[in-house]
């Protein structure tokens, strides 16, 4: 008798906490019912108001620096955060000219590109701006709403803008591969790449992230960069180059300052030069360093270097030989 009560009461127990479960589900299922069917098109339009999208593959490159002589470093290379534009042609309610003149107080919008995208009635995506600054994009997401998305993103900035360029080199596409492109981009490419970074990854992902750099030996180790460039120095030296180029009128002009014990080079130095942050308009010879990568026949400088490096090795001195300079030469009459 004793075991059916318990039986009984076993049975009215499982069957409320069936309920219950039941009930919850219930529940939940009306809830999304409101928030997708009844009310859906209310919640989209609100969201379209805020709503940020994250980038897959966020871009993700180690930094550049000089180096001054107390040890204070500069970031040369670095990279920014900010956001793309973008709008669904589909399914915008303004024209052309109305999205431009809310947008032109704000930003620098280029007109003839948002015309061409308007016009793009098909498509569902088209990117009008990029590379925008955190407050001027939340000053658009403001003034415009759901018209524009905001779409997260990072580039490469170079802070001392044109100095040192043929030192630093530049990030460009050979195809559909973008990597480092002349400089120390090129040169430590393997260094400064880092692997795509993925906003969107699991627990276990981030965990084991690092497994493969630690078993694969060839692999190359990530990192950032310090160059023996005094910043300073570096940018003494370009104006006084400059000063030449100007004096002498020349079609280009270079230098290099090193310490001659240690082989550092505190400045390089060439012109024409480019900015590193805006290149589109630039002669690819422009990008090519001369100072390390032209190809010249051997001339007369080779006569000093030839006595130099015998006087270095004492194979020769003053009393070695003697010359006499009358100071003139005639030629014919």
């Amino acid at each position: 008798m004793v075991m059916k009560q318990e039986q009984r009461q076993f049975t009215f127990r499982l069957r409320m906490i069936f309920g219950a479960i039941v009930l919850v589900g219930f529940v939940l299922i009306a809830n999304l019912f409101y928030i997708q069917i009844s009310h859906g098109e209310s919640f989209r339009q609100q969201a379209d108001g805020q709503y940020v999208v994250s980038t897959y593959n966020a871009f993700e490159r180690g930094s550049i620096y000089f180096e001054q002589l107390d040890g204070t470093r500069i970031n040369a290379a670095g990279q920014k955060s900010g956001y793309k534009i973008s709008i669904n042609p589909s399914t915008l309610q303004k024209t052309a000219d109305e999205l431009y003149n809310e947008l032109l107080p704000i930003i620098e919008i280029d007109k003839d590109r948002l015309e061409k995208a308007v016009e793009k009635k098909e498509r569902t995506y088209i990117e009008i701006a990029n590379k925008v600054s955190k407050d001027e994009g939340e000053a658009v997401k403001k003034a415009v709403g759901k018209s524009i998305q905001l779409h997260s993103e990072k580039w490469r900035v170079y802070p001392m803008k044109g100095t040192a360029a043929h030192v630093l080199g530049l990030l460009g596409y050979n195809e559909d591969e973008f990597a480092g492109r002349y400089g120390l981009e090129r040169s430590y490419e393997d260094t400064l790449k880092r692997e795509d970074v993925d906003l969107y990854t699991n627990f276990f992902a981030r965990i084991f992230h690092n497994v493969k750099k630690l078993v694969d030996p060839t692999k190359a180790p990530e990192g950032d960069l310090i160059s023996t460039i005094d910043p300073q120095v570096q940018l003494f030296f370009e104006s006084e180059l400059k000063d030449v180029q100007e004096r002498w009128d020349s079609a280009s002009v270079g230098g290099i300052i090193l310490n001659p014990k240690t082989g550092e080079v505190y400045a390089l130095g060439a012109l024409p030069a480019f900015d590193n942050n805006n290149f589109q308009n630039e002669s690819i010879d422009t990008f090519k360093n001369p100072l390390v990568e032209n190809v010249y026949e051997m001339g007369s400088i080779m006569k000093p270097l030839v006595v130099a490096m015998a006087i270095d090795s004492n194979s020769i001195d003053p009393a070695t030989f003697s010359y006499y300079d009358e100071g003139s030469v005639r030629v014919e009459d």
